[in-house]
């Protein structure tokens, strides 16, 4: 059954339809190495953040996308495991969480990027002038993005800005509460970026959804290229990110033993919300 769903701005009133919207609210969580994803397909999770946005609640939805290394970081990491666990949705960002998912005999949809998961929600956000946040990243990618942004969809209302360089982030927080963006998209990078979210969302009533969201910034900025199609198509975007920066090569141990951990547990983790 459809279920229809109203995104309200001060222009108009449009009603936007999306398909079994109700099996997308109540989907199977699964579990890998103890860390949940949301077995939900890019159309399921972006119903959930347009729905939640659309019924804005006292503490707004916060969306993560882990990937094969943040897993591994959660395991030694209990704030960044307890920010993790308690997100609404989470999504299974990497080819490598779809892998292991599939080797430990729970399989999930498909691969849902937080990065096209975004850019989904944000064409629906500007049909309506729904109103964005974006923070994080060095002084000036915020505001540089929220250019590129506008000339892809001028319709679109980014309410404000920020740098990821702070000490004290009262006075953000204040910025965006007086804002209350329908989307605030947060790019400090993981873990500061989930556990932020976690600590702060409590403070921020009026904001729709919160979605973590590491280098986005920089991407739509055109400070950093998104990996070829040809990278993306085998699945080699992780290869590609190290080649741009080769400081991330240190990762690769903990993606073998992310490989290695994930080959031998193939217990039943599925658990329903």
């Amino acid at each position: 059954m459809s279920s229809i769903f109203l995104l309200i701005s001060k222009k108009k009133c449009d009603i936007i339809k999306y398909n079994d919207l109700m099996e997308a609210k109540i989907e199977l969580k699964i579990k890998v190495l103890g860390v949940s994803f949301d077995a939900v397909n890019k159309k399921e999770a972006s119903a959930q953040i347009l729905s939640a946005i659309q019924n804005k609640n006292e503490i707004p939805l916060t969306a993560v996308t882990p990937n094969p290394i943040m897993v591994m970081n959660s395991q030694n990491n209990e704030a960044l495991f307890s920010a993790l666990s308690s997100a609404d949705l989470s999504l299974a960002d990497g080819v490598g969480i779809i892998s292991a998912a599939k080797r430990m005999g729970i399989p999930l949809p498909e691969r849902v990027t937080g990065i096209d998961t975004a850019y989904s929600v944000l064409q629906k956000l500007a049909e309506v002038a729904g109103s964005v946040y974006l923070f994080g990243a060095k002084p000036g990618v915020a505001e540089l993005a929220a250019e590129k942004l506008i000339d892809q969809f001028p319709s679109l209302n980014i309410v404000g800005t920020h740098h990821g360089y702070f000490d004290k982030d009262e006075e953000i927080i204040s910025d965006i509460k007086q804002k209350s963006p329908d989307l605030l998209i947060v790019c400090l990078g993981s873990p500061r970026q989930e556990i932020w979210a976690h600590e702060n969302k409590g403070k921020l009533s009026g904001v729709g959804v919160i979605m973590c969201l590491g280098g986005v910034l920089d991407v739509w900025s055109g400070n950093i290229k998104r990996a070829p199609s040809l990278f993306i198509k085998l699945h080699l975007e992780w290869l590609w990110r190290m080649l741009l920066e080769p400081k991330r090569m240190k990762e690769l141990p903990k993606m073998l033993k992310f490989r290695i951990l994930t080959g031998k547990s193939r217990q039943n983790q599925k658990s329903f919300k």
